[in-house]
């Protein structure tokens, strides 16, 4: 039950910034900052193949991947510098995609270290992958 609490709770936060993404693109947002104009739509797109990949790996068919907390640290790092720089934060037009992007990546982060993401169901999948059978 605990599982399946987590792949809805995951599937749900990314709907809701797909949906999110598709309220901002069909109401012609500018995400981005002066400087980067001409890639609007292709930040859009990065960032709703983005919450697909979340949706997909967490939700659907989570699957148990290997990947070290130093580079979990580097790229949740990179993606705050980049977003930072690039996405916009804008209160008069009720653009928020910066931050929220910002805050997704450090949780996703801590909660990628701690495991939380991760389902019962794939951490005995990959234990029993490790067992080694020995017949005397």
């Amino acid at each position: 039950m605990k599982d399946i609490i987590k792949r809805i709770i995951i599937s749900v936060i990314s709907w809701w910034f797909i949906g999110y993404l598709a309220y901002l693109f069909f109401q012609n947002t500018i995400i981005v900052q002066s400087a980067y104009l001409e890639y609007n739509a292709l930040y859009f797109l990065i960032l709703i193949l983005i919450c697909l990949f979340l949706f997909i790996l967490f939700g659907i068919y989570p699957i148990h991947f290997r990947m070290t907390k130093a580079t979990l640290f580097v790229l949740g790092l990179a993606l705050i510098i980049i977003w930072d720089t690039v996405l916009l934060n804008d209160v008069t037009t009720y653009v928020y995609i910066g931050d929220i992007f910002k805050v997704l990546w450090v949780v996703l982060t801590l909660l990628a270290w701690t495991n939380l993401l991760i389902t019962d169901k794939v951490k005995k999948q990959k234990q029993d992958k490790n067992i080694e059978i020995i017949e005397v």
